[in-house]
């Protein structure tokens, strides 16, 4: 086994930083040698500390900035951060190639909504397409009040994801209310039926398994992806 890949986490401070702090000192083959605050220069940390992978959990509106700093360090980014916008992921894109380091873009890093997700496409393969009642997709995003982006990235990713597959305009709504933590509903309705695909999460420990995947797919990408899919591949063509 060799040794362990050295990690810094960006946003080190706030409640899902900390938590990621927490699983990845408790991961055998990493390494935490960063915890970097807003107080903190980026680029001077990643140098001293000899990151290879950071993990970037700051606000809204900084994952762009943050990933291209990473990546001009010759670090690979992980980009949990929201509000990422079509020109940065194509700029990021083009970043992480002339680099040759992996950037991941996780608009949510719970593994159930990567299954929500595969599972809404394949029910947008057998959902009628056309007809007297075609089919009606809509998105239902449930956060605390705290959470600042709406509609939330994981119900744009979902959407877009949809789209791209055939259906029409995916409506969004989306509510913030006190005792809720992070729900995303899609819903399928033609007809005179309904199929809703719900996702809960009643603690952020739940995102935990998921960042330590992101982190060790990352290590083996050179350009850019968006969502945790494709690691699930790899994990099912695993022997």
């Amino acid at each position: 086994m060799g040794n362990p890949t050295r990690v810094a986490v960006v946003g080190s401070n706030g409640r899902m930083g900390q938590l990621a702090c927490d699983w990845i000192v408790k991961a055998v083959d990493l390494e935490l040698v960063a915890r970097i605050t807003r107080d903190d220069d980026l680029g001077t940390s990643l140098a001293s500390s000899q990151s290879e992978v950071a993990l970037d959990l700051t606000v809204a509106g900084l994952g762009a900035t943050h990933a291209r700093t990473i990546l001009e360090c010759g670090v690979r980014a992980v980009i949990g951060t929201s509000g990422l916008h079509q020109a940065e992921l194509q700029e990021l894109q083009g970043l992480a190639k002339q680099t040759q380091r992996g950037c991941l873009v996780v608009p949510n890093f719970c593994l159930g909504i990567t299954i929500q997700q595969i599972c809404a496409r394949l029910a947008m393969r057998f959902c009628p397409a056309s007809g007297i009642d075609p089919v009606q997709v809509s998105i239902l995003e449930e956060h605390h009040p705290q959470k600042v982006d709406s509609p939330s990235g994981t119900s744009l990713w979902t959407a877009a994801l949809l789209e791209a597959d055939g259906a029409g305009p995916v409506s969004i709504g989306s509510e913030r209310r006190e005792g809720v933590l992070a729900n995303q509903t899609v819903t399928f309705a033609w007809g005179h039926e309904s199929l809703g695909l719900a996702h809960r999460v009643t603690n952020r420990e739940a995102f935990g398994p998921g960042i330590l995947l992101a982190l060790q797919h990352v290590q083996i990408l050179e350009g850019l992806e968006v969502g945790l899919e494709s690691a699930f591949g790899a994990l099912l063509t695993e022997d």
